[in-house]
């Protein structure tokens, strides 16, 4: 089963579904925003490596 996932994910044929992507500075906003019950797809936590300023971070999440 692991294998035909990813022969569809390397195809293009299946693609998941992301409502909104949050730096790991806001894993709080991103956890409650996730039992909201407002979430139509998965919520990302984006986790940067680099300064640990959160410099080059792309801060915030989308729209939605």
């Amino acid at each position: 089963m692991v294998e035909e996932l990813a022969a569809l994910m390397e195809s293009g044929a299946f693609r998941p579904l992301v409502d909104r992507t949050y730096p790991l500075a806001e894993i709080a906003e991103a956890h409650r925003y996730a039992g909201s019950g407002q979430k139509v797809g998965n919520v990302v936590v984006s986790v940067t490596t680099g300064s640990p300023s959160g410099a080059g971070d792309s801060g915030g999440h989308a729209p939605g």
